[in-house]
């Protein structure tokens, strides 16, 4: 602060002639600008008055030091304050001649002096609205103000009459309104969920990247400009939208709603929307919510049911297989007697032998049964699927016959794993039958074997799943595939599409109940023309049971 004493201009009353003369012209001058100036600040239409004699001067330095706006004028060369009234003395909390000792930079923040030079540099005439500024108190706070100010002569000296008016609370306001715009609009760009307003006709007014991106959309704004009609665009089912209106008409809000939707390629998901209706005098004007992509939840839910339903089945399956194969050792036992006490070669004896065979088929059915519900006793051994394969190769292509082409792909340096061998024999020449009958004029059948990895994401879409290295064994064909409906029941027992008498249906429920006993996970490919078995290597089951002993579980 500059301390250097200026001469003072006061508005009190000079006892010399001349002074008089020269301070009754200054007033007059300030008097019209004050006039002018504080019209302005009340909002009030400003009239510049005419002259006014010496004589009502005490008026205005009433008005002057009254006002309950800080006032003060300063001289446009020094800068110097040459007037102050008592609204300011009292709002910035210096006295009145300690103002008069300061500048105007004085009670600027120091980044604020150059545009505050160059402010005056460009005065004119009339009233200036210099706009909003900073200003310092004497505790050293900072306010917010708004300034008007008016050009004067007073005492001589071209100098400028200010009026200021402390907004410090509509911007710490105005600040807040703000910052909280910035933090909803955050929280609205950020979601992860989508979220949106629409019309009560069908179109979006407002949405977020995440529905743009949900739905396939490059923006909001494509998505917008490209929706123009939501029941029809979005929903699978129109219908599914009036539903959800009515309900949250109802009871003003929709929970957990869910239905399909459309994504921009044409591609279906599942959606559950919570949706408040937003009214206007108890008339709805829009909709406001937040939709969530439950596509992988309603995934993972079949996936258990279709779990949980196999489950059951295979206790039932095991309980049976197990009682009939009590009986079959019954049945094939006194067969076997029957033969014993018989003559070869008659009549009786011949069908003895054909009541043996029929048990002994019955037989082979009950253990696939009871490998669908892995109650067969297994025998497992760490083994190479390249080399299994390989012992099967003849086999396979004698029972396939000469129409089916077999390619094998047999990745090197494989892992090994843990399994039966005579249940791995079992699983691929299930999947290779099933696949000859689904190429009846001929096609390829191919078998690999690799190292893969099953990712996170891969784990979120198949329930069970751990993420890590895993041995593929992978089956697949040219021939017709399946439908969805027959991939929902292709490893229940005894489920077939073939004629009657042509299959048991067993085929692909043994391959099924393999798979869980080893805790392998399965994958029939959606064109049901590929199945993929992930099997964990023997390394990773080893430390997996390490574990387990050394944790007591």
């Amino acid at each position: 602060m500059n301390t250097t004493a200026e001469p003072s201009a006061s508005l009190s009353f000079r006892t010399s002639t001349t002074e008089a003369a020269l301070y009754s012209s200054s007033v007059v001058s300030f008097s019209s600008a004050l006039c002018s100036v504080s019209g302005l600040m009340s909002h009030s239409k400003t009239v510049l008055p005419s002259p006014l004699p010496s004589e009502s001067d005490l008026g205005f330095r009433i008005l002057f030091m009254n006002n309950p706006q800080s006032m003060w004028v300063f001289d446009l060369k020094t800068l110097f304050f040459l007037e102050v009234n008592a609204a300011a003395v009292e709002h910035y909390g210096y006295s009145r001649d300690e103002f008069l000792r300061m500048r105007l930079a004085d009670i600027r923040p120091q980044e604020d002096v150059p545009r505050l030079l160059e402010e005056i540099a460009r005065v004119s005439a009339g009233i200036q609205h210099s706009g909003d500024w900073q200003h310092l108190l004497k505790d050293g706070r900072s306010i917010d103000v708004e300034s008007v100010s008016h050009n004067i002569v007073f005492a001589g000296r071209e100098a400028q009459l200010v009026v200021v008016r402390d907004i410090t609370r509509q911007k710490d306001a105005e600040r807040a309104l703000k910052q909280a715009e910035r933090k909803y609009r955050l929280i609205f760009e950020e979601a992860v969920v989508g979220m949106f307003q629409s019309t009560p006709e069908g179109r979006y007014t407002t949405v977020n990247p995440a529905l743009a991106k949900m739905l396939g959309y490059d923006s909001p704004q494509e998505l917008l400009t490209t929706i123009t009609d939501i029941s029809r665009q979005i929903y699978v089912d129109p219908h599914s939208r009036e539903e959800l209106k009515s309900l949250a008409k109802e009871n003003r809000v929709a929970i957990n709603f869910e239905c399909q939707a459309y994504r921009k390629d044409g591609s279906k998901m599942w959606l559950s929307a919570n949706v408040r209706a937003v009214t206007n005098d108890g008339v709805i004007v829009g909709y406001e919510g937040m939709n969530e992509d439950i596509t992988q939840r309603k995934l993972l839910e079949d996936q258990l049911r279709q779990a949980q339903k196999m489950e059951a089945v295979g206790q039932l399956a095991g309980g049976v297989a197990h009682d009939f194969n009590n009986e079959l050792c019954v049945i094939t036992g006194y067969s076997d007697l029957f033969q014993m006490d018989l003559p070869p070669g008659n009549r009786p004896h011949k069908y003895a032998v054909e009541i043996a065979k029929a048990g002994r088929r019955a037989a082979a059915l009950t253990r696939q049964l009871l490998a669908f519900s892995r109650k067969q006793v297994i025998q497992p051994v760490v083994l190479d699927l390249n080399a299994a394969t390989a012992e099967l190769e003849k086999m396979l292509r004698r029972l396939l016959g000469e129409h089916i082409e077999i390619t094998f792909k047999r990745s090197s340096g494989l892992g090994q794993v843990k399994m039966d061998p005579g249940q791995v024999e079992q699983v691929l020449m299930n999947l290779a039958v099933n696949s000859r009958d689904a190429m009846p004029h001929g096609g390829k059948l191919c078998i690999e074997t690799a190292n893969v990895e099953l990712d996170e994401t891969y784990a979120r879409q198949n329930a069970f799943v751990t993420p890590g290295s895993y041995v593929m064994l992978s089956v697949s064909d040219t021939g017709c595939g399946m439908d969805k409906n027959t991939q929902r029941h292709i490893f229940e027992p005894f489920f077939t599409t073939k004629a009657q008498g042509k299959g048991t249906g067993l085929g692909l429920s043994t391959v099924y109940g393999i798979a869980k006993q080893y805790r392998v996970h399965h994958r029939l490919q959606r064109s049901g023309k590929r199945n993929d078995l992930h099997s964990l290597p023997a390394t990773a089951e080893r430390d997996r049971q390490a574990s387990r002993t050394s944790t007591g579980s």
